[in-house]
């Protein structure tokens, strides 16, 4: 089950991408939604962007776009719990995230949507109008906005950011020109296809016995030594102020316990849970059903007869998530699993075994057998009992808020006191409880850091300060963090002393895969003069492969894109013999199955269809790309409590 769900997550990020980049209006449609569990955070922030604040309710109103997109691929086969595994929360915000990234692009560049423009937008939209055909006015229109968790001025920034990205789209378009050679090309990929039967020889064979000369390593390095190029690196020192060694200056009371507790009871609030393992037979056709609903019915008598569910849930169960560990599903309350599974579940007690239960699979109907283990009662857990959990949480946001108060008067001292040396940096930490000075050694923008990984918000801006310059505060995976560049090394073309592992290596494989192109050159001559090419892969000790139909630029089967490849084929007729081909793993011959040949005269009537659509693909680019950069420079922050409450993770 859960295969078919991966199989079909490119296709609904897809669609939610289309949602949020193609600027698609659905916010304007299907009024009449269902509720939301946990409106009661609405004053929650979901996200910030920069300094502008991401709303629950913006959330709430996203995430539930997103679902019906979903439900939209998924039928009734979707479920709260599919919407968890494809991470629908993470994407509503990145969507939102993607929003006021590309609003506020709008804005600078100066584009603006006036009152008339908005007006009419929103009595494009037909829920807004009367049978006249005329605005249903201003009360109607006001109660649909709230029965949907809008308020009009809510509502109507929402219409007037989408038009503001309608124009920025509009802007960008303009920009973009397609010649007629990349229509051509763009529709000869799309309709030209090859399909080869293939034998690969592995470089790898060869590189054992390869000796290299000193001037065989001298003569590729002067041949190639851009490829060797040493880029620009930095070495780093900064102050980091860690919350976590705030913490134990930080006295909570119980007065303050008590109130957060009293303050937020719904977050202390549990649903009603069971405990449960499950085995799942899925079937498709009613004689398949019939038969799983036989053997659970059987594996019911093994169960009272002695056998262990675990065991049997390993043996027979389908449900690649839940047979390794017998069947646990866990504890859980209604809305993470199938709902007919729930309703069984919810309605026996510990130790009850229920099934056949027959439930709405994506493309098949699932039986199962479930026993319950445990149950717990749903309402307000005790104070005693999380005390511990708000306690932490109190400590965790006064620390965070600690380091950051702190982070910003060390830099305010740093901007005082013309701070730009190591011993005045360090002497900043010097008696300061949470804060400690370290540096790094030199590194380059694409290399981990320790301490703060690859690719961060560290690495960026030591790459954007002057030599000797202290940053703002920044918050990395440690804490807040000033920066300060110590030294800078030049981007250069090394020597090869420095490098000459890199270039051995480069040698011994251009060699490897020379000798395996070699030895083909005579197969491929065996199979020219009518040797089977079964017979041949056999001499070699390799299997004969087929690729299956491929386009010009579009990956051959398991060998991925093969360019070199593709063109050979291409320029040929089916059944004849091509190669030796070097490959990246080594070198290939082949004898094309199929060639389908492109029309010119379809080629003419689709040329302004082809034209649009790839300029389309390259606008939607563009923006994806404005996006990422913005995002590099903002600083972007998700609610983690939010996220994982959807039992998603951050992953931006």
């Amino acid at each position: 089950m859960l295969k078919v769900f991966r199989d079909n997550l490119k296709k609904l990020v897809w669609v939610l991408w289309v949602v949020i980049a193609c600027f698609v209006l659905l916010i304007f449609v299907d009024f009449g939604g269902a509720g939301f569990q946990g409106s009661q955070n609405a004053d929650r922030t979901a996200a910030t962007v920069g300094g502008e604040t991401i709303t629950f309710d913006d959330f709430r109103r996203q995430y539930q776009q997103s679902e019906r997109q979903a439900q939209a691929i998924y039928g009734a086969s979707y479920t709260p719990e599919l919407g968890r595994q494809l991470g629908l929360a993470v994407q509503a915000l990145d969507g939102l995230v993607a929003q006021r990234i590309l609003t506020a692009e709008a804005l600078r560049i100066g584009l603006d949507v006036t009152e008339e423009e908005l007006r009419e937008e929103i009595l494009d939209v037909p829920g807004f109008k009367a049978e006249s055909g005329g605005f249903i006015g201003q009360e109607e229109y006001a109660q649909i906005l709230r029965a949907n968790g809008f308020t009009i001025a809510d509502f109507e920034r929402e219409v007037r950011s989408q038009l503001l990205i309608q124009k920025l789209r509009s802007v960008l378009a303009d920009t973009l020109f397609v010649s007629d050679q990349e229509v051509e090309e763009s529709y000869r990929d799309e309709v030209e296809r090859a399909s080869i039967r293939f034998l690969e020889v592995d470089a790898g064979r060869f590189q054992a016995p390869v000796e290299v000369a000193p001037a065989d390593l001298e003569t590729h390095f002067e041949a190639h030594r851009t490829d060797f190029r040493m880029p620009e690196r930095r070495s780093v020192e900064y102050l980091v102020i860690e919350p976590r060694l705030l913490r134990a200056t930080i006295e909570i009371d119980d007065a303050e316990l008590r109130a957060y507790y009293d303050d937020h009871a719904e977050e202390f609030t549990e649903q009603e849970q069971v405990r449960a393992r499950h085995i799942l037979l899925t079937a498709d056709g009613d004689q398949a059903v019939a038969q799983a609903k036989a053997k659970v019915e059987e594996l019911k008598r093994r169960l009272a007869a002695g056998e262990d569910f675990a065991a049997l849930a390993r043996e027979h169960s389908q449900d690649e998530t839940t047979r390794e560990r017998g069947g646990d599903l866990g504890l859980f309350a209604r809305g993470r699993y199938n709902p007919a599974l729930e309703d069984a579940a919810f309605a026996a007690q510990p130790g009850d075994r229920v099934g056949p239960i027959e439930s709405d699979l994506i493309n098949q109907t699932g039986i199962h057998l479930v026993e319950v283990l445990d149950r717990r009662e749903g309402g307000v857990t005790p104070f005693e009992a999380v005390r511990p959990r708000i306690q932490s949480r109190l400590l965790g946001e006064r620390s965070q808020s600690a380091a950051e108060t702190l982070a910003n008067e060390l830099h305010a001292q740093v901007v005082k006191d013309e701070i730009a040396t190591t011993e005045a940096l360090r002497a900043l930490a010097e008696g300061r409880e949470g804060v400690a000075f370290e540096s790094t050694g030199p590194f380059a923008r694409e290399d981990n850091v320790p301490g703060f990984g690859r690719g961060t918000n560290f690495t960026a801006t030591a790459f954007e300060l002057e030599a000797g310059a202290v940053s703002e505060p920044i918050q990395t995976t440690r804490g807040w963090t000033l920066v300060r560049v110590a030294g800078v090394e030049e981007a250069r073309l090394p020597e090869l002393a420095e490098v000459e592992d890199r270039v051995r290596a480069a040698v011994v494989a251009e060699k490897a895969k020379d000798a395996a192109l070699e030895a083909l050159r005579q197969s491929a001559d065996k199979v020219r003069a009518g040797a089977p090419i079964e017979d041949v892969a056999a001499e070699l000790g390799v299997e004969v492969k087929s690729s299956g139909p491929f386009g010009r630029s579009g990956p051959i089967g398991e060998l991925g894109r093969e360019p070199a490849l593709a063109d050979a084929a291409f320029a040929l007729e089916a059944g004849s013999i091509g190669g030796p081909v070097t490959t990246r793993r080594g070198a290939v011959i082949f004898q094309v199955e199929e060639r389908t040949r492109w029309d010119p005269a379809e080629l003419d009537r689709r040329r302004d269809e082809l034209r649009e659509q790839i300029t389309n693909q390259r606008l939607d680019n563009l923006l994806l790309s404005l996006v990422e950069q913005r995002r590099s420079e903002l600083e972007v922050h998700y609610n983690q409590e939010l996220l994982e409450s959807f039992g998603a993770l951050q992953t931006s």
